[in-house]
């Protein structure tokens, strides 16, 4: 039995931006049998699904309340009417219980084409878009807790109005479920854009934050517990005197994650600038000796001492070590109970 991984949620920096966590879903062909697979732009492989031929079984592999990832490509199928439902194969006995939702893998803004990969996910409901010579389509399917245990043949059919797409699905689903929270850390970052530019892609003044909340809860929804930043912060209109929550998006937000969505943890706002911690010039020291105090004390007074990370700097060179070394010791000087986060290789010992 040749195994190949289809995709997992982390491959997808989609599921509206960016997205996600450690599930995985493992394919596999039949016994003896290889699944066609083309090269994905994520550099996760696809299933390409072809009118009028049927191809080999893709096993489906995962436990009560997973979610799994489903990449198919069809070529030369038709946007305007396309559909696309899973069938389930000879109803006798245990019936497998699962839920399934589609979009169409695309660009946004459709500008970044051929500049970018495709990572927006377009639910069909709203109407596909023509992306060239074929259609790209995720397919999740959300295995319920009280699903049957067991192997279970399903067929996935797609049609438009030339053509009938056939691939046949095995799910397997495992003897035992995940939990809402699973106990390791999921990071998921979330892109801090302003109000401005979530107007450039048609997001109304009042539906501003109510898009926020729902991308959280969509990564809470695929386990993801800890949340890579939270919204845009102003850094220029911070002063000694001023509170954190003054800036109402801002908190709103950090509130949301943290109280209701039920977050581990945050990334505080990332402070731009720590090369320039010993430059004259730079605005790093001056905005370091402001902000963290200030935000120390914001999550004291919320009870969130221990619920927050500062993501300060991503994966430096080695000749920035010493500007790493220092910034760190600032920042852990002036908040001490905000952990900080860093990636890259080996930490030199001195870290």
């Amino acid at each position: 039995m040749k195994k190949s991984i289809i995709t997992g949620i982390t491959g997808l920096r989609a599921l509206l931006a960016g997205l996600l966590g450690t599930l995985v879903l493992g394919a596999w062909a039949g016994p003896g049998q290889t699944a066609p697979i083309a090269p994905a732009d994520l550099n996760y492989p696809v299933v390409e699904v072809k009118p009028a031929v049927v191809p080999r079984t893709v096993e489906l592999v995962g436990a009560g309340n997973e979610y799994l990832l489903l990449h198919c490509r069809f070529p030369g199928a038709d946007p305007a009417s396309f559909k696309i439902k899973v069938i389930q194969l000879g109803r006798r006995g245990p019936v497998p219980r699962f839920q399934t939702a589609f979009y169409q893998l695309c660009w946004a803004p459709p500008a970044s084409r051929g500049k970018l990969p495709p990572d927006a996910l377009l639910p069909l409901d709203q109407g596909l878009v023509s992306t060239g010579q074929a259609l790209d389509i995720i397919a999740v399917f959300h295995i319920l807790s009280d699903s049957s245990r067991g192997t279970f043949r399903l067929v996935l059919v797609a049609t438009d109005k030339r053509h009938i797409f056939r691939l046949p699905l095995k799910l397997r689903v495992y003897r035992f479920d995940l939990p809402d929270d699973l106990p390791i850390s999921i990071f998921a970052q979330f892109w801090p854009y302003s109000r401005e530019r979530y107007r450039k892609y048609g997001v109304s003044a009042t539906a501003y934050l109510p898009t926020i909340q729902a991308y959280y809860q969509s990564l809470r929804k695929y386990k993801v517990n800890v949340l890579g930043g939270v919204h845009f912060f102003p850094f220029d209109q911070l002063r000694p005197d001023t509170r954190i929550e003054e800036f109402r998006d801002y908190h709103e937000l950090v509130e949301f994650a943290l109280n209701r969505a039920k977050f581990r943890s945050i990334m505080i706002p990332k402070l731009w600038g720590w090369k320039s911690i010993n430059s004259p010039g730079g605005t790093f020291l001056a905005r370091a000796l402001i902000f963290y105090p200030l935000y120390q004390a914001y999550l004291k007074r919320h009870g969130w001492q221990d619920r927050a990370l500062n993501y300060l700097i991503d994966e430096p060179k080695p000749q920035d070590y010493p500007a790493v070394q220092q910034a760190f010791a600032l920042v852990k000087k002036l908040a001490p109970t905000v952990r900080t986060l860093c990636t890259g290789w080996n930490p030199a010992p001195e870290f």
